[in-house]
């Protein structure tokens, strides 16, 4: 896949994030938005996943991060949500994502979606929620080991959210997406085809994470962690 425009990805935890990235200046609607939160863990989370998404996007087209000026607008309201993008860099694709503890964020010359999520906050019961999981799809996971299906059941989720972001699919319809023949599957940390997109996932087992992302078309992936120095 060298031949095609590469995709950086980076993840880490939040606090890590925080303690090694520099602290770029956020858009007043960032600022806005993580003066919201109400527990600090969720406003770091914001926050080092706005940084990341900065980080990325530096690797990918070489300019300083400070000079990347990400906005969120909202295609329906317009509101200072939805999709992220590079206000003066239009051809950069960016997604992000934010759980608990973690965080991860992809940058593409093509679309992208990434997600990462704990697995241990994925409740035993949501293996027979037929709004999330396709009937083959409860079938395969039924079928895994129960000490590895916490972690397939993440892995199938972050998929389908990676999907959901790069506007493939929405959160009404997920249960009609069935990617139960990859549910026994780990897509490889530097990306492989899997139908029209390139697949990345990555499963961190201290921090019991995991995370996918897809971009569509072929596209070699360079994925990153970020470890803090404070350690």
């Amino acid at each position: 896949m060298t031949d095609h425009f590469p995709t950086h990805v980076a993840w880490g935890t939040s606090q890590a994030v925080l303690d090694t990235l520099p602290p770029w200046p956020l858009q007043p609607y960032e600022q806005a938005r993580a003066d919201q939160f109400r527990h600090t863990h969720d406003r770091y989370a914001y926050v080092a996943a706005h940084r990341l998404a900065r980080h990325v996007a530096a690797q990918l087209t070489g300019i300083c991060a400070s000079r990347l000026h990400l906005q969120q607008r909202c295609p329906t309201c317009g509101g200072a949500h939805g999709p992220p993008s590079f206000r003066d860099q239009p051809q950069v694709q960016v997604s992000l994502s934010h759980t608990r503890l973690a965080v991860a964020a992809a940058a593409s010359l093509q679309p992208v979606g990434v997600d990462v999520e704990h697995w241990d906050t994925f409740p035993p019961a949501l293996l027979q929620n037929a709004q999330v999981f396709h009937v083959e799809e409860r079938t395969a996971l039924a079928a895994c080991n129960v000490l590895s299906r916490p972690q397939a059941m993440a892995r199938l989720w972050t998929h389908k959210e990676a999907l959901i972001k790069l506007g493939e699919v929405q959160l009404d319809t997920l249960h009609h997406v069935n990617l139960a023949a990859s549910v026994a599957h780990v897509w490889p940390p530097s990306g492989k085809m899997a139908g029209r997109y390139t697949a990345a996932q990555w499963q961190d087992d201290p921090h019991r994470l995991v995370g996918t992302v897809l971009v569509i078309g072929r596209s070699p992936v360079t994925l990153t962690v970020i470890a803090s120095s404070n350690r």
